[in-house]
């Protein structure tokens, strides 16, 4: 009958068009998160411009961190191989349009439906959404391009308040850059997808050293103490 030609018909169709479209978007992945690499490691994606600056001392401070900056400039300083502790105390809620969040991140169980599409465009597919993402820019360029820490921060209190604590080893010497992790445009306005983002945090860094005692409290909580 006329469904038994049809019908084949209909599915080769179907499959003819699934074998032209899932090579043209998997090309499409490709380039987006090739040019995106490239841009993040560059300074194309972010970049301070500031100057750089000298390593600074055991205990850096800085106030007013904005989860809707792509490239939130810290005035903070590294030294490649060295040990660092860094503290966020949130200062207004985080949230990433209507999902509340906080400096640990959310997975896309939390996502809408079009979650799904903008994680091929968020900046670490590894790291979860909103968590703070460490960026060092270097003093001249290499080609391994600036490296970027995601901050596994874990929650932790001193009397009433609440703080965000994470531990990274710099990768480079050179100045540090925050941003949360979210989706980032391959080309045009890189503040696109941070837009409607909010929340904020002071943020304090020192450095510190691993010889296999048992973490201290961080020195950036003293003054909370006193």
């Amino acid at each position: 009958g006329v469904k038994w030609k049809v019908v084949p018909n209909a599915v080769g169709i179907v499959l003819l068009l699934c074998g032209v479209a899932v090579p043209l978007l998997a090309a499409w992945l490709v380039y987006v998160r090739t040019e995106m690499a490239f841009a993040e490691h560059s300074q194309a994606a972010c970049s301070s411009a500031e100057p750089m600056q000298p390593a600074g001392g055991p205990l850096q401070r800085a106030t007013g961190f904005d989860t809707r900056s792509p490239c939130w400039a810290t005035g903070f300083a590294v030294t490649r191989g060295r040990h660092y502790r860094i503290v966020f105390a949130v200062t207004a809620p985080w949230r990433d349009s209507t999902i509340a969040a906080d400096p640990r991140g959310f997975g896309l169980e939390r996502m809408p439906a079009s979650g799904f599409v903008a994680t091929v465009l968020r900046r670490s597919i590894t790291d979860p959404w909103l968590r703070p993402m460490l960026k060092i820019e270097m003093p001249s360029k290499s080609l391994l391009g600036s490296p970027i820490h995601g901050l596994n921060v874990v929650e932790t209190s001193s009397g009433s308040a609440t703080y965000y604590v994470a531990e990274f080893e710099a990768g480079e010497d050179g100045n540090v850059v925050l941003f949360v992790n979210d989706a980032l445009k391959p080309a045009g306005d890189k503040e696109y997808f941070y837009a409607n983002n909010a929340g904020g945090a002071d943020v304090c860094m020192e450095q510190i050293v691993r010889d296999g005692r048992p973490p201290r409290q961080p020195s950036c909580l003293d003054p909370v103490q006193r």
